[in-house]
């Protein structure tokens, strides 16, 4: 944890926290002094001050027409830089082999109960690039989120029985996700998503659709995608309400949302 405390000489031989004493200036330049680059000194530590995500606008100028005529939009990848202050080279050096990391990681937000994957994108740069303070030595860490969206640190799977009349089903997302289904019966399966619907045939007992990764499977076989007719890559939970309908064989299903956020 990170405080900041102003202190002074006095004839007296202890320090008092008391707002008789504390003025308000004092208090209004601590706080003022807590904050740094985006990042807020507080009880629970560091937090980051918002990384929004940018987008890439997509067009083409057409010789005599004003503007220019737009296709479609891409979000870039989620950056972001975090300030750190540690006491040796010593420790900077331990930190960056500590950060050295093959593949993106879970990075969690301060009291959020949201997460992105992240990796450090200047861990060769560290070593190189600190300062030295009077404070100790200061560096900069630069995050990359390659998939820029952000998703639940706790994503259950919603257990939901056969109904012969449309289940409503909320997505707490902001932006459209991909789930992972799993369908519980015997037979010739048929799920459907807000109108879109795929069947998958001859499944023994149960079988997982995954729409983000385009796969139908069980645990002991790698794919049954070729039991699958309809596009699995529209079987998608929008922001919010979403409408599920469910053949009569179909025991049961158990959907982790995968919600997202932008």
């Amino acid at each position: 944890n990170l405080f900041f405390i102003e202190m002074k000489s006095s004839k007296g031989s202890s320090f008092s926290f008391s707002e008789k004493i504390i003025k308000k200036h004092q208090i209004d330049d601590l706080e003022k002094a807590s904050k740094f680059n985006g990042i807020i000194a507080g009880k629970n530590g560091v937090k980051l001050n918002g990384t929004f995500i940018t987008m890439e606008n997509k067009t083409e100028k057409i010789i005599g027409v004003d503007g220019e005529l737009f296709y479609s939009s891409n979000y870039n990848p989620r950056t972001w830089t975090i300030p750190v202050v540690l006491k040796t080279v010593e420790d900077l050096r331990n930190i960056s082999s500590w950060l050295m990391v093959k593949a993106p990681q879970d990075f969690y937000y301060d009291n959020e109960s949201i997460k992105c994957v992240a990796k450090v994108d200047n861990v060769g740069d560290i070593e190189s690039g600190y300062i030295e303070t009077k404070f100790g030595i200061l560096f900069e860490i630069k995050f990359i989120a390659y998939d820029p969206y952000l998703y639940s640190i706790i994503d259950t799977a919603h257990i939901i029985p056969y109904s012969s009349s449309p289940i409503s089903f909320f997505n707490d997302g902001n932006i459209e996700s991909y789930p992972l289904i799993k369908l519980n019966g015997t037979g010739n399966l048929s799920i459907g998503i807000n109108g879109n619907s795929i069947l998958v045939s001859s499944v023994n007992g149960y079988v997982y659709i995954d729409s983000k990764y385009y796969t139908c499977y069980k645990e002991t076989t790698d794919t049954l995608l070729d039991l699958i007719q309809g596009d699995i890559t529209k079987i998608k939970l929008k922001a919010e309400i979403n409408i599920i309908s469910l053949s009569s064989n179909i025991i049961s299903i158990e959907i982790t949302s995968r919600s997202r956020w932008v």
